[in-house]
């Protein structure tokens, strides 16, 4: 350590002026990127209808977090991409370039995207761009393209469920005529069989329970199906996804402080490495004696006392005697 010290001492300018050159190199860049500007907006997130709303319910599972988790996902795929891509002023670009240009066009848009949760009900889409535009108009395509992508996921499995319980209502009302036709067969043959009538008769006790069986079948695919009829009418207005706050800009630049702090500790940081191993190899490679620590380090032997080296004059004239 004492070999460091004095090389460093030995060498001030030389290992600090890596320091200063990076610190000023990397605030340099910092002031020098372009600025930026941020635009926002909010959803308002629930359960679907019918559904009771889950400001009401409490539930555990907040409806903003899973949204989050959707849009996530989404700014992943470039089918969404591309469909924000089209609602924006990119669409003219995008259409002269589907190759990787293209592409790149719509990940660059993702990375200026970011979701977060204020609270369980209320989803914030936050977007930045080079201007003030680009970042309003990024914030409108992604609000409107999710809400479009929720509507459009909902009316097809609404769709797809009514399709479903339209098969089970026929096939439940097949059961429900053909268990009421057997009964009514039955009691029709049998009116006046054993001594208490049809009524009396374990074959109607069994035809009547499965009439019953038939009914509740028929009456909850019924209800099923109603239920999803509901479903699909009212796809729009189902209260999943509103948009609370419209796409909006302060038309300011986004603060730099923090980046301009970071880039001169990170310069600081780099610049302080190169000169680590600058001291480094000039230690290493210094073979010269600077003192009695470095004789005791060469030599293993312990100094146990110095003469310093005097500088005398000689008299001109003076003889020797």
């Amino acid at each position: 350590m004492r070999r460091y010290v004095q090389a460093f001492f030995r060498h001030p300018f030389l290992l600090t002026i890596p320091i200063v050159v990076a610190v000023v190199i990397s605030l340099g860049y910092e002031v020098r990127q372009p600025r930026s500007y941020n635009a926002a907006a909010s959803m308002w997130c629930d359960v679907p209808v019918p559904n009771q709303s889950s400001i009401f319910s409490g539930t555990s599972d907040p409806p903003s977090a899973s949204q989050s988790v959707v849009l996530t996902e989404l700014l992943a795929t470039r089918e969404f991409l591309s469909k924000v891509g089209q609602n924006g002023p990119w669409a003219g670009y995008l259409a002269a370039h589907p190759g990787p240009d293209g592409d790149s066009l719509l990940f660059k848009l993702a990375s200026d995207v970011s979701v977060s949760t204020p609270g369980p009900h209320v989803l914030a889409i936050t977007t930045k761009g080079a201007s003030p535009g680009d970042a309003l108009a990024l914030a409108k395509a992604v609000s409107d393209a999710y809400v479009a992508q929720v509507n459009d996921t909902q009316r097809t499995r609404a769709q797809s469920s009514v399709g479903f319980y339209k098969v089970e209502v026929d096939q439940a009302s097949t059961a429900l005529n053909a268990a009421k036709d057997k009964l009514a067969k039955y009691l029709a043959a049998n009116q006046s069989s054993g001594p208490l009538g049809a009524l009396a008769d374990a074959t109607v006790t069994q035809l009547t329970q499965a009439l019953s069986v038939a009914q509740t079948n028929y009456d909850a695919a019924t209800s099923n199906l109603t239920d999803a009829g509901i479903g699909l009418s009212s796809v729009t207005d189902s209260g999943v996804l509103r948009i609370f706050d419209a796409p909006r800009t302060t038309g300011l630049p986004v603060g730099r402080k923090k980046k301009i702090i970071f880039g001169g500790v990170a310069g600081l940081f780099a610049g302080a490495m190169v000169g680590l191993f600058i001291l480094i190899f000039l230690v290493v490679g210094d073979r010269s004696v600077h003192g009695t620590g470095d004789l005791e380090d060469l030599l293993g032997m312990q100094v146990v006392g110095t003469i310093d080296q005097f500088t005398t004059k000689i008299r001109a004239g003076k003889s020797d005697s």
